[in-house]
């Protein structure tokens, strides 16, 4: 998948599926995902539901989320709407965060 229609399509999934008022039933958390080279977004979760954000470049770089997933803008695309397996990226943080928003979408 060319990179443009990957972060068209990262940025639609996040704010089509991602984006509700329904509570998040866990503690609060936050997951980054970094696209090689295209840019890097936070999910973040909580009672109030759940959001994403855009991350700045130095944003990305300070970032202390509570796990966080690396991969080309094609395979974060693909992982969105599981395509790929998680273990076929990088994961640093709690990796068990991307199967419970997974499984709570």
């Amino acid at each position: 998948m060319p990179t443009t229609e990957a972060v068209d399509a990262i940025e639609e999934f996040l704010a089509t599926v991602c984006t509700g008022t329904v509570p998040w039933p866990g503690e609060p958390a936050s997951m980054d995902y970094h696209a090689a080279g295209s840019g890097s977004w936070r999910q973040t979760v909580d009672a109030a539901g759940s959001r994403f954000t855009r991350l700045t470049a130095a944003e990305a770089a300070e970032s202390k989320p509570t796990a966080a997933v690396y991969g080309t803008a094609s395979e974060m695309a693909l992982l969105m709407y599981m395509r790929i397996p998680a273990g076929s990226l990088r994961i640093e943080g709690d990796a068990g965060l991307l199967q419970q928003l997974q499984d709570w979408g």
